[in-house]
């Protein structure tokens, strides 16, 4: 979007209003599964994306930050236990001075641990168990959504669940 950019005939803050620019995307998507015995695994995955608008040399909004996996699992006979860190880096590439208008703020850098586990009965029915975000940290991604509030039309920054314990049953029939 271009709200109240150089070259917008129209200086709204509510009108939403588009224009092609040329941009520079560059970035990486890594994963990566390590079984490290019979019983034990491990899983890790990194991800980055630089954006620029290269036409008028500025961030582009709503892109996330250096993005990190890192997992561990175990599994023995019917029994599956596993753990999950997962983290954001800070995001200081915002698009906000006098921008787009879709980023709020520079997001804080963050890191979260989700435990789990599940029991086999047979080959048709299992029951799968966790807990998000154990130390029930206060975190956002970076990637905004819109206001619905008619009124308001601005992006708003949505702070992510608190802990959240979580059962799921399977029948295959």
């Amino acid at each position: 979007m271009a709200r109240a950019q150089d070259g917008i005939l129209v200086n709204n803050a509510t009108a939403t209003i588009y224009r092609n620019v040329d941009a520079s995307f560059a970035g990486f998507e890594w994963d990566g599964t390590y079984q490290f015995s019979d019983q034990f695994s491990g899983n890790a995955g990194l991800a980055y994306v630089r954006a620029e608008n290269t036409t008028d040399n500025r961030n582009i909004a709503q892109i996330a930050p250096l993005e990190l996996t890192l997992g561990l699992d175990y599994t023995r006979g019917d029994w599956a236990l596993g753990g999950l860190v997962r983290a954001n880096a800070k995001q200081t590439r915002a698009d906000l001075i006098d921008g787009s208008g879709q980023d709020v703020q520079e997001t804080p850098a963050w890191a979260v641990l989700d435990l789990n586990g599940s029991y086999s009965f047979n080959d048709r029915a299992d029951i799968r168990f966790g807990i998000n975000n154990v130390f029930d940290k206060e975190y956002a991604y970076h990637v905004n959504r819109a206001n619905l509030d008619p009124f308001s039309p601005e992006a708003i920054q949505v702070n992510e669940p608190g802990r959240e314990v979580w059962v799921k049953a399977s029948l295959k029939f």
